[in-house]
Parts: structure tokens; sequence; C-alpha cells
């Protein structure tokens, strides 16, 4: 690479710190999701995990799956975000002879991108156009939850969704990786199974990949979810925006599909989430519609859209 490439370098711990900061700043994504756990889930090879920092625009750049040598560059934070894209896209464009991809940017940042020749994907050219996606793993807005409601003593569900049975009774207990280890590998795998079953083109090896980047995380933050003594589910959060708490994995026992746990499990953690101060909750983007309806299922909600951006070959 020319001088750029001074500033790129394999991602280490040390760099959650410049995260954290920039994540704080007044200029930092309206979004959910801005914290190193994000991108400990969307980066999910670490193996060829790099960064680009220059003290001003943090990138991280990660390879996309299906297109050799091609890389994706990941909610870009900091400042001066679109010149130093163009400028690192470029130099990858002109090396790999293949597009760069630059993901969940907001609409802002797309329309400054199209200035320097990115555009939309081309028609049939989404991040994983077998599985059907358009434009990449998320497609529906992510969904932020207002808590104000939930500072109510009374344990109504505030939901949408009124199914499910209302005799299920969960205990909660505050998520510790090193002692819970063992139960979130026995949910997740159910629930990767299970998953599965309904979503057959998914691999999964891919799919236990995504989760295990960032569940086992030791510094997590969370809840663990029992019925007699036995746990059935699992929340991953992890703090984002000042007073915003985001969500990551809600996972369950296939066994309590029917039954609301979901739902449950999701208004117990706001209610606790309130209790620690936080007044929102980042629920994330969904890629199937279901996930999407369930998300905006909890009220006052509001949605924050998130695009994509590509640079082709052919605009040098």
């Amino acid at each position: 690479m020319p001088s750029l490439s001074r500033f790129v370098a394999p991602v280490s711990y040390e760099d959650r710190a410049i995260v954290d900061f920039l994540c704080r700043e007044p200029t930092a994504p309206d979004s959910c999701g801005n914290n190193w756990l994000y991108y400990l889930c969307l980066c999910r090879d670490h193996n060829q995990w790099f960064r680009y920092w220059d003290g001003q625009a943090l990138i991280f750049i990660t390879p996309r799956p299906g297109l050799s040598g091609a890389v994706a560059f990941i909610r870009p934070l900091g400042t001066n975000i679109p010149e130093t894209l163009s400028r690192l896209a470029r130099i990858y464009v002109q090396k790999t002879k293949q597009p760069v991809a630059v993901k969940n940017i907001s609409l802002q940042q797309f329309r400054e991108l199209q200035g320097f020749g990115f555009s939309d994907y081309k028609a049939n050219d989404g991040w994983q156009i077998s599985l059907g996606y358009r434009y990449d793993d998320e497609q529906y807005e992510e969904v932020v939850i207002s808590l104000f409601p939930y500072l109510a003593q009374s344990q109504e569900s505030l939901s949408d969704n009124k199914e499910g049975d209302p005799s299920l009774t969960l205990a909660v207990e505050r998520l510790e990786v090193s002692s819970h280890r063992r139960d979130l590998e026995r949910i997740l795998e159910m629930w990767v199974a299970f998953y599965l079953t309904r979503n057959p083109k998914e691999n999964v090896d891919h799919m236990l990949g995504v989760y295990r980047s960032f569940v086992f995380e030791p510094a997590n933050q969370g809840w663990v979810f029992r019925v007699d003594r036995n746990t059935v589910g699992f929340i991953v959060t992890a703090p984002g925006l000042p007073f915003t708490l985001d969500f990551y994995a809600a996972l369950y026992d296939p066994a309590f599909r029917n039954r609301g746990i979901s739902t449950k499990m999701y208004e117990m953690a706001f209610r606790l989430a309130v209790q620690k101060g936080y007044m929102y909750a980042g629920l994330g983007g969904s890629e199937v519609k279901s996930l999407f309806d369930f998300k905006r299922s909890f009220k006052p909600h509001r949605l924050i859209k998130r695009t994509h951006a590509i640079l082709y070959p052919k605009v040098q």
C-alpha cells in the first residue's frame, strides 16, 4: 500500500479504548451497536481483521465472503470519513481488482460517498445474494426501544406480541461468562440447530461462528434465565450510546418457543436495564421480516435506517 499503509494494523484489544472514545463523541453515528461488541460480531474472522486508524478516522477492515481478496469496511467512526474511505477503498480496489463494500452506514454518509464515486449495489450483487439478501445480513431498520414505560412497577407485558403461556415463570440472574459458559454453549447449539430447520440454506459452522465470535467475551454483560434451576435462555448486552443498552443475542431453548419465552426474556431485561439507569434499548437490525416484526412489537420505539455503499473497480 502507499503511505496510508502505516495506519493499517491487525486489530488488538488495545483498539477497544479507541472505539469506546469515538462512540461517545458528538459525531458518533446515531445508532445502536456503537461499541466493541458490535465490531466483534461483524468482523467474524479475527485472524484476518485489520483496522485503519490515523488519529481521526477509525475503519475496521474484514474479508468479504465469496469474493477472493475482497474486503469490507465496517461502520467507520471518527472524522474526515468520506475522504479517508475514498482513498483507502481505491487502494484496495486497485490491489485486489474487487469491489469494496462499506457496511452499515447512515444515509447521510451514503450521500457523501456518492460524491467520491461510491454507489448502491448493482442488481443481484448483494452481500449474500445466494441467501436472497438484497443489501446485507441486515435488511430491516434498527429498532430502538424507549424504556420509560418500564419504570412502572407493573409486570404487565407492553409488547404487541400477546402469544405465549402466561404461566411461564422465569428466574433471572446476572450473566457471568466464566461460570455460565457450559450453559451458554448448550443453549447456543440447540438454538442454532432449531434455526437451521427453518433456514436450511444457512451454514451451521457459519452460524455458530457468528455467535461464538462475541458471546463468550469475558467482559460481556447480560442475564441468564432459568426454569426450575435449568438454564433456558440468555441475553448478551453491551453499553452503547449514553443511556442506551444494546442487545446482541437473545437465545433460548427451542422447547419453550411456543410459550412466549422470548418476549418475557426481553421485557425482564428491559426492567433490569431501567434499574441500572438505562433509558433506551438498541435491538439492532434484522435480516428477516419476522425478527423485525418481533423487535418492533415493543412500544414505544423508533427506527434507524442504515445502508451500504460500494466502490466498483470500473470507477478507477
